[in-house]
């Protein structure tokens, strides 16, 4: 099978050619590479690229990650059947393009391959400090699991990173093709809605293997190590505004998706980001915030959510408090939540 590489580009241009040099290193090079950006002159600038190599670079000027890869879409080349996203701050290993194709190879069944990360900083260096990748590593699986529509609620419950990191995602086109007009209405998360719309199609094959390295604190939305509160705040403010952008592509997958359980899964998403951006958002300021509803119907889903055991009676109370403090005392309940949080990393 031909396989073509998307590499995702947006006003970041520094670490293109370290993205770039790790397909250029794979055991088994793609047919096909794509950089798609804001802006090529800057990346013509910044890349220094062999002439004997094919690459096609496409100027797609848009915020939106699933319009640049809508963009890309369109100029696969014809025989390309699976595609790998690379995120342009982030590396393959080695060996993944050979490792992967191999299993679409074998498993006719298989319509995407998700394989765990190995954590480098803005650096490029193997992190050591487990408390910043410890979500991901204890909320995807370290074995080989067959994800198939009947299971994925199942194991999204036991391991909702499952889908973690585009990078980390290998998909066969035809879903492309047929999904693209949905995948260009994504804002910024484009891993839950590959995963959702896969397990209509076919089975997804999640593999342990670090296929993948995974670069934080490398941006706007990305999460650093916190040496003072000032870094924490200013941390805590790229997950707030992440988080806004976040919201509205969970509701838009909400539209795509009418099956009942994953349903349940996305209107839970919903609501906890809700949860926290109406405790959050008036302390920081984003670029963007998302519309939020009304803190009477926050509070009478979470008890819903308490009473269809999504969610425990203890966390229920503790948000229930949350949300009547800011309700009486505004920023300064924001202030208390985020103390606590900078001192025990939990609510």
């Amino acid at each position: 099978m031909e396989t073509a590489v998307i590499i995702t580009a947006y006003k970041r241009y520094v670490y293109v050619q370290d993205a770039l040099n790790s397909v250029l290193r794979q055991t088994l090079l793609p047919n096909q590479i794509i950089i798609v950006a804001d802006d090529i002159e800057a990346i013509k600038e910044t890349l220094k690229i062999d002439k004997n190599i094919s690459i096609t670079l496409l100027e797609a000027n848009y915020s939106r990650y699933g319009k640049q890869v809508s963009e890309a879409i369109k100029n696969l080349d014809k025989n390309v059947e699976i595609v790998f996203f690379l995120d342009d701050d982030d590396l393959f290993d080695k060996h993944k393009i050979e490792h992967i194709s191999k299993i679409f190879d074998k498993y006719n069944d298989i319509v995407l391959v998700h394989n765990l990360q190995t954590y480098i900083d803005s650096r490029g260096r193997e992190i050591n400090d487990k408390k910043l990748f410890e979500a991901y590593e204890k909320n995807q699986p370290h074995k080989e699991v067959l994800i198939s529509k009947q299971n994925f609620p199942l194991i999204y419950k036991e391991f909702p990173f499952i889908h973690h990191n585009h990078s980390s995602i290998t998909i066969k086109r035809k879903l492309l093709e047929k999904y693209k007009d949905y995948i260009e209405q994504f804002d910024l998360m484009l891993d839950l809605p590959l995963f959702m719309i896969s397990v209509m199609e076919g089975n997804i094959l999640h593999i342990p293997e670090r296929l993948t390295y995974y670069r934080i604190g490398s941006g706007k939305t990305s999460i650093a190590n916190s040496s003072s509160y000032e870094d924490f705040l200013a941390n805590e403010r790229k997950i707030v505004c992440t988080m806004n952008r976040h919201l509205n592509d969970y509701r838009t997958l909400s539209f795509v998706i009418k099956e009942f359980e994953y349903k349940k899964i996305i209107m839970n998403r919903i609501l906890d980001c809700e949860f926290w951006l109406y405790i959050l958002n008036k302390y920081f300021e984003c670029e963007y915030k998302a519309k939020l509803p009304p803190w009477n119907s926050i509070l009478i889903r979470l008890i819903k959510q308490a009473i269809e055991g999504n969610i425990s009676w203890t966390s229920l109370v503790k948000r229930i408090f949350a949300i009547l403090l800011f309700l009486t005392i505004r920023n300064k309940a924001t202030e208390i939540i985020l103390n606590n949080f900078y001192s025990n990393k939990t609510l």
